[in-house]
């Protein structure tokens, strides 16, 4: 009889699964997001630990939806197998960049939201997108299965090289270094882009006069501003262009012998011109 007891006890099946569920590690799972959206990116990160004894496989999608449109953005899997008795924690990390997630078509007529832009210190319109993620948990894991959200905003208007921008003033096709009548203010942008941008956006140019580039350089209010330039854009093809008169009459009639001028622009045209004044002579006649 002991023996046969004994016969029994060793040949019984070892358990298969985990004494303890596999949990979240994160404070508050119900409440407190995995996701973080950052300036040109989203990251998503949670632990999760499991005994010793766990054994299991996980997977982890992300989605990214806008109006009825929808693709997969990106997927990570991994597994945890018996290890010993301690408890063993696993991170779930994964950042996504703007360029996985924006590259689907967003709906035009999407409400938008003025947000930081790529270069993260300018404001303009951003669509609305939702990030989904799906965990999914096998074996030991089937419990942590969840399914998280997150909206983030994408470019209203498609990347180009518009924001690169540039406005000049020129003599015929090279730059000119002296103010003086018969110059030309010209720019140039990809027209897609810049049709889309100017919608939510000014652009306008501030002249100062003064004596010295001293003076240029201190002064704090212009002698005036020539606002309206995003209207004056004509498009042929795939490019917009801008030619408009520099308006040396209305520069002479203020004081000084030399002349200073700066790019101001909101909304995506914020960036046009890269900053700075650039000084000039000033020839009236």
């Amino acid at each position: 009889m002991r023996r046969a007891l004994a016969l029994t006890l060793f040949l019984a099946p070892a358990p298969t699964a985990a004494a303890e569920p596999c949990i979240w590690r994160d404070a508050d799972t119900q409440s407190q997001s995995g996701f973080e959206s950052l300036n040109r990116f989203v990251r998503y990160e949670r632990r999760f630990a499991c005994p010793g004894a766990a054994q299991g496989a996980w997977r982890l999608e992300f989605t990214a939806r806008a109006g009825g449109a929808s693709k997969p953005v990106s997927a990570e899997k991994g597994k945890v197998e018996p290890r010993g008795r301690w408890l063993r924690e696993t991170p779930v990390q994964e950042p996504l960049a703007l360029s996985q997630y924006c590259d689907l078509p967003l709906p035009k007529d999407a409400k938008t939201t003025l947000v930081p832009d790529e270069g993260g210190v300018h404001l303009a319109p951003g669509v609305p997108v939702e990030i989904v993620a799906q965990f999914t948990g096998e074996g030991d894991l089937a419990g942590l299965s969840r399914t998280e959200t997150t909206t983030t905003y994408c470019p209203a208007c498609a990347p180009g090289r518009g924001w690169k921008m540039g406005v000049g003033v020129y003599d015929g096709r090279s730059m000119a270094s002296e103010i003086r009548p018969g110059l030309r203010l010209k720019a140039h942008a990809e027209a897609e882009w810049f049709q889309c941008a100017r919608r939510d956006a000014t652009l306008e140019i501030r002249w100062f006069t003064g004596d010295d580039d001293r003076a240029l350089g201190a002064a704090l209010r212009p002698a005036f501003v020539q606002t309206g330039l995003e209207k004056q854009f004509a498009v042929r093809g795939e490019e917009a262009t801008l030619d408009a008169a520099v308006p040396v009459d209305r520069i002479c009639k203020y004081p000084g012998k030399r002349v200073a001028w700066e790019v101001a622009g909101t909304g995506l045209l914020a960036r046009v011109g890269g900053g700075g004044r650039s000084h000039h002579g000033l020839k009236c006649k």
